[in-house]
């Protein structure tokens, strides 16, 4: 039987990426595969969310490897350090952006790589560049798994006076911060808080989402905006710039024109001063709550399971 093993890096720091990584190696396992989490360092694994992953370090997937039968999956932004490794290939694109960034200008492409069997995708946006990119080679939408049993909403009234963002983006997350409390002192009075997330783990992440009835996110170079995901089934209103991936989970009608601050601003104000009376924002709410939950389980398994039995009939 074929092994598949999915690189991972050596960091503990919290990333969706990598949990994705991990949530395919489970499902393989589950679906009659051999997959592993392939860490270099002894003893590494990721603990910043629930899992019982197998696991392998640099020594056992030595032992384990065999490159003429084998595929190992790469993260997209490891760039042309892919190269190094002998065998067939798999590059998880997390995120078009980076992944082309590691690339550089002039460096060697893995991707027109003969070794490089196919790509996976989170998010069609990221497909549909990629296809742009690379029209010959097989490239598989998978999707994530946002887990509703975790992330789960709180009634707004009950939620406290934070708005939360991501430690990304920080000029214009700063930007946004200055602009809300200097125009909006006299309303908020000291009584709202800001808080920037960052190494938090799944439960407290899900947690403080709860909790707040606002995100403030300002990225637009995720492969597949997972907080906001995890914010919209927490029932905490999403404020983002509908541009790249944003696009496919944002309720029609939210969302703003990249680098439309003031847009947003007025938005927050507005927010912050009808709180906690939900009534304006009960329809985006639910909008939210639906497109959050179409990111299930058998989802993710159905896009994944699909994607390795296209690969593997091919080999």
């Amino acid at each position: 039987m074929r092994r598949i093993f999915y690189y991972c890096y050596d960091n503990s720091a919290p990333a969706g990426g990598e949990k994705d990584s991990y949530q395919h190696v489970d499902i393989l396992n589950h679906h009659g595969y051999e997959a592993y989490a392939y860490h270099r360092k002894p003893g590494m694994r990721l603990t910043w969310f629930d899992n019982e992953t197998k696991v392998v370090d640099s020594k056992r997937f030595v032992e384990l490897y065999n490159r003429d039968r084998d595929i190992l999956v790469f993260p997209e932004n490891l760039g042309p350090e892919m190269l190094r490794y002998p065998g067939r290939r798999v590059i998880f694109n997390k995120g078009v952006f980076g992944g082309f960034a590691a690339l550089k200008f002039g460096a060697l492409d893995p991707y027109i790589d003969s070794a490089t069997v196919a790509v996976l995708a989170v998010s069609e946006h990221n497909a549909a560049h990629l296809r742009v990119a690379y029209p010959t080679i097989p490239i598989y939408r998978v999707y994530a798994h946002i887990r509703s049993d975790l992330f789960v909403p709180k009634q707004f009234h009950e939620k406290s006076r934070r708005i939360i963002a991501p430690a990304k983006e920080m000029p214009i997350l700063t930007t946004i911060y200055r602009m809300f409390n200097g125009g909006s002192s006299k309303t908020l009075n000291g009584t709202w808080e800001w808080l920037v997330l960052s190494g938090r783990t799944e439960r407290e992440t899900a947690s403080l989402l709860a909790d707040s009835p606002v995100l403030v996110f300002p990225s637009v170079h995720e492969g597949l905006p997972r907080l906001p995901l995890e914010a919209m089934c927490c029932d905490c209103l999403v404020a983002a710039f509908k541009a790249g991936p944003l696009v496919e989970i944002l309720p029609l009608g939210q969302g703003f024109t990249y680098g439309d601050l003031m847009g947003m601003l007025c938005w927050l104000e507005r927010l912050i001063t009808s709180f906690p009376d939900v009534t304006a924002y009960s329809e985006v709410l639910e909008a939210q709550q639906k497109i959050a939950k179409t990111f299930s389980e058998s989802r993710q398994i159905s896009s994944v399971c699909t994607a390795w039995e296209a690969i593997l009939q091919v080999l």
